[in-house]
């Protein structure tokens, strides 16, 4: 891919706003690699990699990207991006292999009209043939002289002056500003608002005339009687509804679950989601003072985990109490909620990874 498609909220994340602006500047080069690579996001086994490489291909440094947890996080071998544009990526392959077929295509139909011409070209006396090159000569000739005074007139082509004011006003310019791609979104905007008005009022239009229509097309005592066919059909399909409803079993009252008081299977408070923000919020971690719509879903998932619904207490426990996720770990970096929340953090700590050691080193996330 040739563009580096971010989206806006993205950079409002607290997975990146997190990140000092080293982090974020070597994620953008490490994205922007990846990008070109078209690798998913996915940079396999470059664990091994020496200073020299990293700055030939993504330009950083090793150390750099091992300071950019939670942006950039390894996973074995392979190093894995923060908010990869994978759709995009996908939506571009596709695009790519659709215009490969289609320009086989266009190229065949380009060969075959260049050889009818051809044909054309060569049914044509000799006499006739050399006459109009000549003419189309001349004519070609009176153009380009015609096209090269108005160019002169209209000053095209001279050596334009700098411009004294550029750089001394108050406004901030911004290098390779997406100009292009910014017009183009807001001629689609403004497209889509005068299209869906003009389509509602055609629609409304249509809706009128097609009344006005049926109603002057149809006899007063046909109109009259359809209106009482219809108002006894009515009654009969309510009573045969009804029946239907009846025999089925719909709108009956529903007795007691003996087993669950009223039926309905009860929410565990000690499990909902406001309860583990709560929770995590009364440790020594960054607190989370957003409950956003992405929070919320991932949370939901979670919970839908017996590992996670079963073990996440004692999970926030451990983690409060190891130092490497409080920020010992050499780089500063501190367990946020959302890492938390990933599906195999909990699994981690559980299992002793971040936990106390006497000879502290710096463990790999």
């Amino acid at each position: 891919m040739n563009w580096l498609n971010i989206h806006i909220p993205i950079l409002r994340s607290p997975e990146f706003i997190g990140c000092d602006p080293v982090s974020r500047a070597t994620w953008l080069y490490v994205t922007a690699y990846a990008c070109e690579q078209e690798n998913g996001g996915v940079i396999k086994g470059c664990r091994g990699w020496k200073d020299r490489q990293w700055q030939q291909t993504c330009g950083v440094t090793l150390s750099e990207v091992d300071a950019s947890e939670p942006v950039l996080f390894w996973d074995g071998e392979d190093l894995h991006i923060f908010a990869y544009p994978t759709e995009k990526e996908a939506e571009v392959k596709a695009k790519r292999i659709g215009g490969k077929k289609g320009g086989k295509k266009r190229a065949s139909l380009a060969k075959q009209d260049t050889c009818e011409k051809e044909k054309t070209a060569s049914s044509i006396p000799r006499s006739i043939a050399s006459s109009s090159a000549s003419s189309s000569a001349s004519s070609s000739a009176s153009s380009s002289a015609s096209t090269e005074g108005n160019r002169k007139e209209k000053g095209i082509g001279k050596e334009v002056p700098p411009d004294p004011q550029v750089g001394k006003g108050e406004d901030l310019h911004i290098f390779a500003y997406p100009t292009e791609k910014e017009a183009e979104v807001k001629a689609k905007r403004i497209g889509g608002k005068k299209g869906g008005k003009k389509r509602a009022s055609l629609a409304k239009q249509d809706t009128c005339e097609k009344e006005q229509k049926t109603a002057s097309s149809i006899p007063q005592s046909i109109a009259s009687s359809s209106a009482s066919s219809s108002a006894s059909t009515e009654g009969e399909g309510e009573g045969e509804g009804e029946w239907n409803r009846k025999e089925k079993g719909i709108g009956k009252e529903v007795p007691p679950d003996p087993q669950g008081g009223n039926g309905e299977v009860e929410e565990n408070p000690s499990t909902s989601v406001e309860s583990v923000i709560a929770a995590w919020n009364g440790t020594r971690l960054p607190k989370a003072v957003a409950l956003n719509q992405s929070r919320r879903k991932t949370l939901n998932a979670r919970l839908k985990e017996s590992f996670w619904v079963e073990n996440w207490k004692e999970g926030i426990e451990k983690a409060d109490r190891s130092d490497f996720l409080r920020g010992a770990n050499g780089n500063g970096w501190t367990a946020t909620f959302d890492f938390f929340i990933k599906p195999d953090s909990l699994t981690k700590i559980i299992e002793g990874k971040y936990d106390n050691r006497k000879n502290k080193s710096n463990t790999c996330i």
